[in-house]
C-alpha cells in the first residue's frame, strides 16, 4: 500500500513515520491540495521566466498570466514561479508578491510553489504571503551569503520551514548542506520534498535510502539528468525548457513514470544541445536562452535583468537551429 502524508494542522499528531515528525496514512485516504502537491512532485514542475518590460523595469503580468495559462492547457501540473528561472535576486518583495499572485489566478487549481529566501526577515515574510494568496508550498532557495556555516543554515532553513500549513521543498545545489544537516533540517520542519541539484548519483541514492520514503526527491538539473536520476531514487524533475517546449517535458514524465528508460535517455539526449547553450560559460545564457526561446514561440519571453547576460546574435542562431523542429 502507498502512503502520503497528512501534515498535523488537519490530522491529530500520531505515532511518527520514519521519524520526520509527520503521520503517515494510507494514500487512498488522503485527498486535497497536499496529495495534488505530492503527485505532481513526482511527475515535473516548471520553473517558469518572469517576463519584464522591454526595458527590463517593470513586470509584464499580462504576459505572465498568458504564459501560465498556456502551460496549463498543455497539461502542466506543477508550477515554480520566482524560482532561478524566475531572476528570484532580481525581484523586489512587492513584485514577488505580485508575480505570485497573478501566477495562482492564472494556473487555475494547478499546483503552484514559490521560490522564497534571502534575508532571513523577507524570506519569513513570503512564507506568510504565500500561505495567504493560497499556494501549495515554498521552494527554499539556495544561501547566498557570503560567510555562512552549516549549523547557519540548518536554523535558516528550519525556521522557514515549521508552517505546517505551507509544505517546503528544499532546494540543495553543490554540496552546501551534508546528509546530516539535510536529515536534520527535514526532521524539524514541514519538509515535502528536496529539489536535488548535484552529479553524485551515489550520495543521492545513499540519502534516498538513508531518508523516509514520504519524503520525495526530484531532480533540479534538468531533463538530461532526470533519467540518472530516477534510476537512483527520484522521479521527479524541473524543468527550464518547458516553458517554450512542455510536450517535451511531459513525454519524458510519462517514460520515467513507465520505467521505458530507453526512451527516457533518448528523449534527455535530444534536449540536451539547448541545455549545453544555456550552460556555456558559466551558465551565461541559462534564463535569457530560455526566453528567446519563448519569443519564437509567440509567448511573453522578453529581456533579462542585470547581471544576467542577454543572448548575443550567435546565440540567437544557434537556439534556432536547435528548436526550430520542436515549435512546429
Amino acid at each position: 500500500m502507498r502512503y502520503d502524508i497528512i501534515y498535523w494542522i488537519r490530522w491529530p499528531p500520531g505515532p511518527h513515520h520514519g521519524g520526520l515528525g509527520v503521520d503517515a496514512i494510507p494514500l487512498e485516504e488522503a485527498a486535497g491540495p497536499d496529495s495534488r502537491l505530492r503527485e505532481s512532485l513526482r511527475r515535473f514542475g516548471v520553473t517558469i521566466t518572469t517576463p519584464f518590460s522591454r526595458d527590463g523595469r517593470h513586470l509584464d503580468l499580462s504576459g505572465l498570466e498568458a504564459n501560465v495559462r498556456w502551460l496549463v492547457k498543455a497539461g502542466v501540473q506543477l508550477i515554480y514561479p520566482c524560482g532561478n528561472t524566475g531572476e528570484f535576486s532580481a525581484l523586489s518583495l512587492d513584485e514577488w508578491t505580485r508575480v505570485l499572485e497573478r501566477t495562482i489566478t492564472a494556473a487555475g487549481g494547478v499546483a503552484v510553489v514559490p521560490g522564497i529566501g534571502g534575508a532571513w526577515h523577507g524570506a519569513r515574510e513570503m512564507v506568510t504571503r504565500a500561505a495567504a494568496l493560497g499556494a501549495d508550498g515554498v521552494l527554499l532557495m539556495p544561501l547566498n551569503y557570503p560567510y555562512v556555516s552549516e549549523e547557519g543554515s540548518v536554523d535558516y532553513y528550519s525556521t522557514l520551514a515549521d508552517n505546517p500549513a505551507v509544505p517546503a521543498v528544499l532546494y540543495r545545489r553543490s554540496n552546501q548542506l551534508s546528509a546530516n544537516a539535510l536529515q536534520t533540517i527535514v526532521s524539524r520542519g514541514n519538509i515535502a520534498s528536496i529539489k536535488f541539484a548535484t552529479h553524485d548519483m551515489v550520495e543521492l541514492a545513499s540519502l534516498i535510502k538513508s531518508t523516509s520514503p514520504a519524503l520525495i526527491w526530484g531532480c533540479g538539473l534538468a531533463e538530461t539528468w532526470a533519467p540518472f536520476y530516477a534510476l537512483a531514487g527520484a522521479r521527479g524533475f524541473t524543468s527550464g525548457l518547458a516553458n517554450f517546449a512542455p510536450q517535451r517535458s511531459l513525454s519524458l514524465a510519462d517514460e520515467l513514470r513507465r520505467d521505458d528508460f530507453s526512451a527516457a535517455f533518448s528523449s534527455a539526449m535530444q534536449v540536451m544541445p539547448f541545455e549545453a547553450i544555456r550552460s556555456r560559460n558559466a551558465d551565461k545564457y541559462n534564463v535569457s536562452a530560455v526566453k528567446y526561446a519563448m519569443d519564437l514561440a509567440g509567448l511573453a519571453g522578453g529581456s533579462v535583468r542585470p547581471p544576467l547576460s542577454k543572448v548575443d546574435a550567435a546565440a540567437k542562431l544557434e537556439i534556432r537551429a536547435v528548436i526550430n523542429g520542436w515549435l512546429r
